[in-house]
């Protein structure tokens, strides 16, 4: 497995770290979970993008900072500037209806806390980690 992991990480732009479960590892604190496109089914920016019509544009601003045209900080501040004015009742519908990924439901001991990553968007992280318990 470590092999084809390797492999995997050689190919694609991902980093991944394989742990043995050992008696040094039991007492795992914080687990941090990626939400958007891992822990759930979409780009939470990009489903309010679609609603407020400018979903085409969001993209190309997303793919203009994948090429490293412009940095994660800029391509953010003009993606939230296309949907200035979207009622918050938005946000909520989404955030209600998230896909969550088919085993995404982190099995954290209960002692850890589970955290997510996300760019901004903290009612529908909230919403995910409500749903996840």
């Amino acid at each position: 497995m470590r092999e084809d992991l390797y492999r995997i990480s050689m190919e694609e732009p991902v980093d991944l770290a394989v742990q043995e479960d050992d008696l040094f590892r039991r007492n795992r604190r914080l687990i941090l979970f990626d939400m958007d496109s891992t822990l759930i089914q979409c780009e939470v920016i990009d489903e309010l993008a679609k609603v407020a019509g400018v979903g085409e544009q969001v993209a190309a601003i997303t793919e203009s900072a994948m090429r490293g045209e412009i940095g994660f900080r800029e391509s953010f501040h003009q993606r939230i500037a296309l949907l200035k004015g979207m009622p918050e009742t938005v946000l909520n519908g989404i955030a209600d209806n998230l896909p969550i990924t088919e085993g995404g439901t982190p099995s954290a001991p209960s002692r850890c806390r589970p955290s997510l990553a996300h760019m901004g968007l903290g009612l529908a992280c909230d919403a995910c980690v409500t749903c996840l318990g």
